[in-house]
């Protein structure tokens, strides 16, 4: 795996978002490179939170909502935008003025990097842009046809957002690079809400039953989070501009495979966790729901390549929310 320590070095950084899922594995990187190696980075964070103070001389918070903040002084190696606007918590879109407001903030955030002089911008996109991924094609390549009748608010807003990026990339000369974002598994991931993986960690550590809410069939892949984070740093440094790169695994695995491999870490504690499928499926019915990426341009342009399996990633969420919860 690539290093980025000489590329980062003394530098300063500002990351919306950098309290959500993804963006706190952002920070969670760094502030670990810097103990580990000196590197002396610093992040700005954008925040909504006016309570929220950092402990560490690597992480400044500044409050301020994505559409509408106050641009922060000084000079900036680069811009990471992962942030959702306030009326479009988690990313969860459901009505237009959410996928108005995710652009508007997209927007905002470019303009601090044209502002700014700011040389490099990574947009955490998402594989929704590709709307529903055929159950016939194992990975989603990037150059996949991305479809014109959008099925999902969510996945427009993003496709909008990254045609801002390319704009400001051709109008302004900054190297702005697309991270189509997959799904992952870490400390950081929710213990409730939409995450099939947080919902099973969350429900085992509480000792219960793991509730497969459909019939388990659905494919995903688990990239872990101290992963995802070295590729995004990296394709912030490294990626080429105006072009998207998936990130994520791509190793399939089926729902009740996620629970199964959650109950194995389990069992491996002497912890016996049970397993429940609510709405079991015929056999006969079609292929399963896939969301799955290709991640060869992060694999043959920047060398990136997932180290950690499914049963290894769950392993380490485990421990650090154990030694977090102590």
């Amino acid at each position: 795996m690539p290093s980025l320590g000489d590329e980062i070095r003394g530098k300063r950084f500002f990351i919306t978002g950098a309290t959500g899922f993804l963006g706190s594995a952002l920070v969670r990187f760094i502030l670990d490179a810097n103990r580990e190696q000196g590197l002396g980075v610093r992040l700005i964070a954008l925040t909504r939170q006016t309570d929220l103070r950092s402990n560490d001389s690597g992480l400044e918070y500044v409050y301020g909502d994505i559409s509408n903040f106050v641009f922060p002084k000084g000079e900036f190696a680069g811009v990471i935008h992962g942030a959702s606007s306030a009326s479009a918590p988690g990313g969860r879109v459901t009505y237009p003025m959410e996928k108005d407001a995710i652009i508007a903030g997209t927007r905002r955030a470019l303009e601090f990097c044209q502002s700014s002089g700011t040389p490099r911008f990574l947009y955490l996109s998402s594989g929704a842009v590709y709307g529903r991924q055929p159950r016939d094609l194992r990975l989603m390549p990037e150059d996949f046809a991305i479809p014109t009748d959008a099925d999902s608010l969510y996945g427009e807003a993003k496709r909008i957002c990254e045609a801002a990026c390319a704009e400001y990339a051709e109008r302004y000369s900054i190297q702005s690079v697309i991270a189509r974002c997959f799904t992952f598994v870490g400390p950081e991931i929710p213990l409730e809400g939409p995450y099939a993986a947080g919902n099973f960690i969350g429900q085992a550590l509480s000792g219960e039953t793991l509730m497969i809410q459909g019939d388990g069939k659905p494919i995903r892949s688990y990239l872990h989070t101290s992963e995802m984070a070295l590729w995004l740093w990296t394709l912030l440094m490294r990626g080429q501009s105006n072009r998207p790169y998936n990130v994520g695994s791509e190793n399939p695995v089926s729902i009740a495979e996620v629970a199964e491999a959650v109950a194995r870490v389990f069992a491996e504690k002497g912890k016996r966790v049970a397993i429940e499928i609510r709405k079991p499926s015929a056999d006969n019915e079609t292929a399963p729901e896939r969301y799955v990426p290709s991640t060869a341009r992060a694999r043959e342009e920047l060398g990136l390549k997932q180290e950690m399996s499914l049963d290894e990633a769950i392993r380490a969420t485990v421990r650090a929310l154990e030694l977090k919860s102590k």
